[in-house]
Formats: C-alpha cells, structure tokens, sequence
C-alpha cells in the first residue's frame, strides 16, 4: 500500500529548497569596500599630459574604477582603464620579524626617510621590481625591498593620463572611487594639482640640485630683503620652497623632469591616453 508524504516532510523540504539558498548566499554577501593604495598626484605641468595611477584589490571582484576632476568649477567623471599586465600587482603587505629602511629611491642609495616596525601593513602605490614604492598608516612613503615584506592582498594597477587640455591651466582636483561588485564604495580624498610652468621646474630642480639660480631682474632685487637675519624668513614664504615641501611630504607620480624616483632626467612614459 502506498503511504502519503507526511506534511511535516514537506515542509521541511520546501524550507530545505527555498531558506537555504537564501541563506547561503547571505554567507557569501561582502560588505567590505575596494582598497585604493594610491599616492597623490600633487604637482602636474602646464599642458603637458599627467599619468595618474592606483592599485585597487578586493575579495568580491572590482567592478569599476571611476575618476572624478574638477577643473575650473567643471565636474568630470571618467573611467580608469585596468593597465594590461600577466600578473597581479600587490595592494596591501606587511613587514616581517624584522624592522625595514624606508628610502627615498629604489635601492638602499638614497636618503633614508625612516623606518618600518615589524608586522606594519602598508599600502603598495608602484611596482618597480624589486622594489615597492610603499605608503604606510602613519603616512611615511618611499621606497622598500619586495622580498621584505609579505603580499597581504593583490589587485591590479588602474591608469588614466588627463589631456593637454585639462592642465593647461586653472584650477585642478581629482577623486577616486572604486565599487566592488556588491556595490561597496571607497574613495580617496580630493586631492588638488600644483601645475607648474617650465620656468618653475627649472628654478626648483636648480634649487634642489645646488645650482645657483638665475639672476634677478633690479625690481626683484630691490624687492628682496637685504638683512641677513631675514633670509629664514624670506626662504618660508618663497612658493618654490612650499612646493617641494609639498612635493616631498606628498610624494610626485608624474615625473615633472627628474623622475619620480630622484634619479637624473628622463622623459615621461605615459601608459594609457584616454580620448575625452
């Protein structure tokens, strides 16, 4: 004789079919936002392109990297193409057991800036084997050996060069916003562009080499004060010595003329143009 499903197993296989599923992909859901590791395009020259670059990872895929300028009261948004590359590029990694030197360019050559503590999780920004340019939570940036440190979290390198037509003057600021494919969000802070004309690299790139500037014109050394007790004074308020504070506590991506490592002048590569 044929016996009837009892009701009590029916229900729980309509709840085995229907909640479970359900449940499943709850487990699954990332509320975790993308990680941007970027360092600050502060300086740019005067229409000239810029390359501006970042590392972005997260566990649930990335779905979009967006770029956001505003240039002269104008607001654009563009997407950031990922660069082409066999490999992964690491994101997030931590030190070892043991202290590492922080250095101004890649290798153990340059001015130390400081030090890393053991077990330090720090931002990756460029990739230039086999070194990492590194940014830490404290804000120290520079360069490190890849073999000291642990990778934590890879991604890929997102690129974009803004036009001729963007930097050739007024003002300019950028924001990047990455979305994982659950629609989590991060996004960097605004970050304003310094542009600079020629003559104003060539003044600071004379002053950071040594060089004795140009001569000045009688308005400017009229103008200049004659006491020597002033000139620390005078030094502060020059706009050349902002800038490369600046350029030095934010670090420089776009190489202006010198190389964005320090090492002697070379030309720019530019990765990617987008046609805007």
């Amino acid at each position: 004789m044929k016996q009837l499903p009892n009701p009590e197993t029916k229900w729980r296989l309509f709840f085995a079919l229907l909640v479970l599923p359900l449940a499943a992909r709850a487990q699954v859901f990332d509320t975790t936002p993308p990680k941007i590791a970027h360092q600050p395009v502060r300086l740019g020259r005067v229409g000239k392109p810029l390359p501006i670059t970042a590392n972005v990872s997260d566990n649930a895929g990335v779905k979009s990297v967006r770029i956001t300028i505003q240039h002269d009261g104008q607001q654009i948004e563009h997407e950031m193409n990922a660069v082409a590359s066999a490999a992964s590029v690491p994101v997030v990694v931590q030190t070892g057991t043991e202290a590492v030197a922080v250095y101004s360019t890649p290798g153990n050559t340059g001015k130390q800036l400081g030090q890393l503590t053991p077990g330090e999780l720090l931002e990756v920004t460029l990739v230039r084997a086999p070194y990492y340019r590194i940014r830490s939570a404290t804000g120290l940036t520079g360069y490190i050996p890849a073999d000291a440190v642990q990778t934590v979290e890879s991604g890929a390198a997102y690129r974009i060069t803004l036009p001729a037509a963007l930097t050739a003057g007024g003002r300019l600021a950028y924001q990047i916003a990455a979305t994982d494919d659950f629609g989590n969000e991060s996004k960097t802070e605004l970050i304003p562009i310094r542009l600079l004309t020629d003559a104003e690299i060539a003044r600071l790139q004379g002053q950071r080499g040594g060089q004795t500037p140009p001569a000045r014109s009688e308005e400017q050394a009229a103008a200049r004060p004659a006491a020597k007790g002033s000139a620390a004074k005078s030094l502060y308020s020059k706009p050349a010595f902002w800038i490369t504070t600046a350029a030095i506590g934010g670090g420089i991506i776009y190489m202006l003329a010198s190389g964005d490592d320090g090492s002697a002048p070379k030309k720019a590569a530019v990765g990617v143009t987008i046609g805007w």
